[in-house]
């Protein structure tokens, strides 16, 4: 029997197993999604207005076709990889109902994915904003339980450039044809 009360609990456990949750994607994974890597200062994160009038640019929409529901406006920043322009958008909060985009105050080193011109995401949850503090960068060693370490800038951007060189030599060696 369709009641009013069990048609709500079905519709609650469908929305909560389709919700998803961040994007966690491996060390290795992370560095070679992003498409570049910087080292910023995230001052204030503004609400993206999800009805009304935009100014040309404000709203970016996910790959999913949902809006973010929050953007950081970056002028002041170091370039590790990649390219950017003078002035970069951080996209992120919920997006819909299914996932979040890091996106915190501080000093960070951002791996950061292109969603449009001058606009971006952190790559993932962990490895898309590693906050910054005394010149170390909190580096994810793993998630269940988290545990973290310190290290320095250089040490994340080796660790960084080695995951993607090693992902464009297997690229390379991957020659198409099926194993014998």
């Amino acid at each position: 029997m369709n009641t009013p009360a069990t048609l709500a609990v079905s519709l609650m456990t469908s929305l909560v197993a389709f919700a998803g949750g961040p994007i966690n994607l491996s060390e290795a994974e992370a560095a070679v999604a992003a498409d570049a890597a910087l080292i910023a200062t995230i001052c204030e994160i503004e609400v993206v207005p999800q009805f009304g009038p935009f100014e040309i640019g404000e709203r970016v929409e996910s790959e999913t076709g949902e809006p973010f529901a929050q953007v950081a406006t970056v002028t002041k920043f170091k370039i590790l990889l990649g390219t950017v322009p003078e002035t970069v958008k951080v996209y992120g909060g919920k997006v819909g109902a299914k996932t979040d985009f890091r996106l915190d105050p501080g000093e960070s080193l951002l791996l950061l994915k292109k969603i449009a011109v001058g606009c971006y995401r952190a790559v993932d949850w962990d490895y898309g904003l590693m906050p910054i503090r005394n010149g170390e960068v909190e580096w994810t060693i793993t998630r269940l339980p988290r545990k973290t370490e310190w290290i320095t800038i250089d040490e994340a951007l080796r660790r960084i450039k080695a995951h993607r060189t090693q992902s464009e030599e297997a690229a390379e060696s991957d020659d198409g044809k099926l194993p014998k």
